[in-house]
């Protein structure tokens, strides 16, 4: 084992990365087996936050530390990956810091293309995100809220943490949202940091498999819980700092999105030949319902 490894007290990694986890053992075991399989994995270290306390992760975490000790374990009452993310965000010693979900399995050069790519840019960087599993759920949830090459099944979420890496410095004084609870809690840390000046640069070859829903009834319930937490953060933010658009544009796109986003995702299926490409319309109308559902339900909570 690398020297610094044996000593983690003398180590000082280059890259942390912050995996909050939830009751799912099973998923973060194939995490970490393609994190620690990598050759760069020895100048990182591991933050693995416990939001449940559960004794499966912490009996699979110290078997892991047992030969990887730059693996670190920290148990946390269930608070929400918000408190668990701000928790690793405290324990991280790296000048680079990445985050990433625990259904997730990272692709052999991961580490490496990270690192390279932080050395080259300066701007915060965003990876590709692809389904895990096929079939049609996870097909279409791959491409919502998505700035989408289709053709090469590659995809950046301007939203979303997962698979996102920044320079140290880059989130000083940042915390995310303990109010955003389940969701959204991602899109509130990335609206702020991009209004304190940090741009973002997509980099195809950082990819991650991510282990989508692929039931109908999963999907439709996440989504609701999308469309939940969206009035608060339209309180915070009357906009998407990716938006460039006037404002008054901004809304009718908004309010038109019910009725043409279904059409303009069963176009991008067709044009770059998707398996379900014909499943996306129907699938996308049931979509928009389930959002604007728990869209409509934030707000009158919100009255």
């Amino acid at each position: 084992m690398n020297q610094k490894a044996r000593h983690p007290k003398l180590f000082m990694p280059k890259l942390s990365i912050i995996i909050p986890t939830y009751k799912r053992a099973d998923l973060l075991e194939k995490c970490l087996l393609s994190i620690v399989a990598q050759k760069e994995f020895a100048d990182c270290e591991v933050i693995i936050v416990n939001d449940s306390q559960d004794k499966d992760t912490k009996l699979l975490v110290e078997r892991f530390h047992a030969s990887h000790p730059n693996i670190l374990y920290i148990a946390s009452k269930h608070q929400g990956q918000s408190v668990a993310r701000n928790i690793g965000l405290g324990k991280a010693h790296a000048g680079l810091i990445t985050f990433l979900d625990d259904d997730c399995v990272a692709c052999n050069d991961w580490l490496r293309n990270i690192i390279k790519a932080h050395s080259r840019y300066d701007e915060a960087i965003a990876g590709s995100i692809v389904p895990l599993h096929k079939g049609l759920v996870a097909e279409f949830l791959q491409g919502l809220e998505a700035r989408a090459d289709m053709k090469y099944d590659r995809i950046f979420y301007p939203s979303l943490i997962n698979n996102n890496s920044y320079k140290s410095h880059q989130l000083k004084e940042m915390k995310f949202d303990v109010e955003f609870f389940p969701t959204g809690e991602d899109v509130d840390f990335n609206m702020r940091l991009a209004k304190k000046g940090v741009q973002t640069r997509f980099v195809h070859n950082i990819i991650v498999l991510h282990n989508y829903k692929t039931a109908l009834l999963q999907m439709l319930k996440q989504q609701h819980s999308f469309g939940l937490c969206r009035p608060k953060i339209m309180r915070l933010s009357n906009d998407y700092p990716f938006e460039r658009n006037p404002f008054a544009l901004y809304v009718l796109k908004r309010l038109a999105t019910p009725i043409v986003d279904p059409w303009l995702r069963l176009s991008f299926a067709l044009r770059y030949k998707r398996k379900h490409a014909l499943m996306y319309l129907p699938l996308g109308y049931l979509q928009q319902i389930a959002y604007w559902s728990g869209f409509i339900r934030g707000v009158i909570k919100r009255i």
